[in-house]
């Protein structure tokens, strides 16, 4: 896949995310159910954060969250240690769609093809290239989605019955 289609498809999975954020309340965001240590809105912020350390890591794009947001949100963190106060879900919104802005402007012009300043390892497969890089970013973010649209369709089934 070439770059500008990838690029696309990246914004495809961004629009579908921002989508899902406009039937969440505040509240709703806020729920930690039985069992997680995480609510909607971690998951919010973590599919920006993981995204971030990744093309920051591996294809030398500029972080784009503050390092109090990034600290929110990185891997391992939780909403329980948190110490201030989270960004709203329309200052989430904000972030998801500036930091597609931040990507494309990062990466237009270079090939996917191109090898990353680091290599990963998922499952034994190394990741060298910015086009997988950006491939696992993708996936990601659809797997934090899924837990986002679980929870959100089960707040809203019991808040009608």
């Amino acid at each position: 896949m070439n770059t500008e289609k990838q690029l696309i498809q990246f914004e495809v999975i961004r629009a579908i995310t921002i989508k899902s954020i406009e039937s969440i309340t505040e509240e709703i965001a806020d729920e930690m159910p039985a069992g997680y240590k995480n609510t909607i809105r971690w998951n919010l912020g973590h599919i920006i954060a993981v995204a971030d350390a990744f093309l920051f890591n591996f294809a030398g794009i500029p972080m784009y969250l503050s390092p109090e947001h990034f600290e929110m949100f990185k891997s391992g963190s939780k909403p329980a240690d948190w110490t201030t106060q989270p960004p709203s879900l329309e200052e989430l919104t904000g972030m998801f769609k500036g930091q597609i802005d931040h990507i494309k402007k990062h990466l237009e012009g270079r090939s996917f093809e191109e090898k990353t300043k680091n290599t990963f390892n998922l499952y034994g497969n190394p990741q060298e290239t910015l086009g997988e890089v950006l491939s696992f970013c993708q996936y990601h973010e659809g797997f934090h989605l899924g837990y986002i649209n679980g929870r959100t369709t089960k707040t809203l089934k019991r808040a009608l019955i």
